[in-house]
C-alpha cells in the first residue's frame, strides 16, 4: 500500500506535501499521505500540469499536483500555484476525487483524467477544450461526469 514517485515535482507532482518546484527526484520517494493506494498512474512524457493518481483499496480515486483544469476531480485544493501567468488549485499531497465513486482504473492525461468505475461507467474530469471529456461540449469540469452515450466496459 505505500506508493512511490519519482522525477520532476513542478505543483506537487511527486506528493510530497509540497507544491514549491525543486530539483527532480532521482531515486523514489514515498507519496505523503496516510491512505494507501494500490495503483498509482502517471501520464507519460514531459507534461507538468498533468497530475498523479492512484486508487485506495475502497475503490476511491485520488489524484495531486496542478489543479488548474480541475484534473484533481475537486474544487477543495490545498495550496495555490502560480506558472505561466496562470495562479490555479494545486496539492501536494493526494486528495480524495468527489463523487463517492469506487474506481477499477484511473488514467491521467494532459490537464485531465478519466477513470472506469467498479460498475463499468467511464468517467472523465479535467479539462474539456478538445472534447477530452467525451461529454458532447468543451465545458471541462472539476466533477467526474459520465462519458456520453452510456459507454460501458466489459
Amino acid at each position: 500500500g505505500e506508493a512511490y514517485c519519482w522525477g520532476s515535482d513542478f505543483f506537487g507532482s511527486l506528493g510530497q506535501g509540497t507544491t514549491i518546484s525543486r530539483p527532480d527526484a532521482k531515486l523514489p520517494v514515498r507519496l505523503a499521505g496516510v491512505i494507501p493506494l494500490l495503483d498509482v498512474r502517471a501520464a507519460a512524457g514531459n507534461l507538468v500540469f498533468t497530475p498523479g493518481c492512484g486508487i485506495a483499496a475502497t475503490g476511491a480515486a485520488y489524484c495531486w499536483g496542478a489543479n488548474n483544469s480541475g484534473q484533481l476531480g475537486t474544487s477543495a485544493t490545498q495550496d495555490t500555484c502560480a506558472a505561466f501567468m496562470l495562479t490555479f488549485g494545486c496539492s501536494g499531497i493526494p486528495l480524495a476525487v468527489v463523487g463517492g465513486h469506487a474506481f477499477q482504473v484511473v488514467i491521467p492525461g494532459a490537464e485531465f483524467v478519466c477513470g472506469i468505475t467498479v460498475g463499468h461507467t467511464v468517467l472523465c474530469w479535467g479539462t474539456n477544450a478538445m472534447g477530452e471529456l467525451g461529454s458532447g461540449g468543451n465545458q471541462g469540469s472539476s466533477l467526474p461526469v459520465e462519458v456520453l452515450g452510456g459507454l460501458r466496459t466489459p
